[in-house]
């Protein structure tokens, strides 16, 4: 089964995830061996899960310990499986590429509690090392996902399509910068609510003398959204510098030699805010919050997160936001 309809299957499972402590939501693969039919499930955390049903007598050796995933004996609806769950959402990527293979192979097994098993072993070092060299978690993708989105406003909006606007990926103070204006950018995949994630006290802090701008994004999962690939293949082809962008890309961790590994990650935008970040009303901690303008010392860092649930802070108008963007590249 592809990448991507196992991704689809599961995002809407765990979307109506519910009932019991314990309990198991499963559908079927479509994929049938000599003991039942292969499913698809989450438990009540909407944690991922392949149920492999099993012959009578047939054995495998359970792994109850693993941080990532465990191969489990249980019980659903009177048939006995082997169920590979996945414990980290961080790791779901890795655990849809890890089923997709494993279905290709035990449609044909002698035993499939055998071949599951010898296939977990063979991915192991993936689950124990966290995401593959150049393989972005869902919230590092989601993140890169919002600043490319801002950075395709500046590139139709500036004829010269420059990326120096795009500080993000050097870990500058501000994701993008063009004189004294700043423009700070956030992504979640959170259903409800506006907490954003702050990582230092500078985060929120205006350029000298100019003006900070936060762009927030809310993204779900949807199989026929956008992927990174393709929001990538339209800022090409806008004419950037080639070499510059993969560059870029490159040190905010995406290879586009890896473009594939993407394909099934599919969001659509459910919301999108712009706010301008100044005055008593916008929740934040900056140098000027101390006394004297400065961090006590002794301090080495700081992060908090900032609730934009309720107004105000209002969001401004998509005219003022389309605005700041044109004046960013004058």
């Amino acid at each position: 089964m592809p990448d991507n309809d196992l991704h689809s299957i599961w995002s809407v499972l765990q979307t109506e995830a519910s009932g019991p402590e314990a309990a198991i939501e499963a559908v079927p693969s479509g994929i049938q061996i000599k003991a039942g039919e292969v499913l698809l499930g989450v438990d009540n955390n909407g944690r991922r899960i392949l149920l492999v049903p099993l012959r009578p007598g047939e054995a495998f050796a359970e792994d109850k310990s693993g941080r990532a995933i465990r191969l489990l004996r249980v019980k659903y609806e009177n048939t006995t499986y082997l169920a590979a769950v996945s414990l980290r959402e961080d790791l779901d990527s890795v655990f849809t590429q890890f089923v997709s293979e494993l279905l290709t192979e035990i449609s044909d097994a002698a035993s499939p509690a055998a071949a599951t098993v010898a296939a977990l072993s063979r991915w192991r070092l993936l689950f124990s090392s966290g995401e593959p060299a150049g393989f972005l978690s869902d919230q590092a993708l989601i993140g890169l996902l919002a600043e490319l989105l801002t950075l395709r406003q500046l590139m139709a909006a500036d004829e010269q399509r420059r990326l120096t606007f795009w500080l993000g990926p050097s870990g500058f103070q501000h994701d993008f910068r063009s004189g004294s204006l700043g423009i700070e950018v956030k992504g979640t995949l959170a259903r409800e609510g506006r907490i954003i994630p702050i990582s230092s006290v500078f985060q929120l802090e205006e350029p000298p003398g100019g003006e900070l701008f936060l762009y927030h994004y809310r993204f779900e999962q949807d199989s026929t959204g956008l992927t990174l690939p393709q929001l990538v293949g339209e800022i090409l082809a806008m004419g950037v510098e080639q070499d510059k962008f993969k560059e870029l890309l490159g040190e905010a961790g995406y290879r586009t030699e890896r473009s594939e590994d993407y394909r099934y990650r599919a969001f659509r935008i459910a919301e999108c805010r712009m706010y301008a970040v100044d005055g008593d009303t916008f929740p934040r901690i900056i140098p000027a919050s101390f006394n004297g303008n400065v961090v006590p010392a002794g301090t080495t860092r700081i992060t908090y997160s900032i609730d934009l649930t309720n107004e105000p802070p209002s969001p401004m108008s998509a005219d003022d936001a389309e605005h700041v963007v044109r004046r960013m590249t004058e």
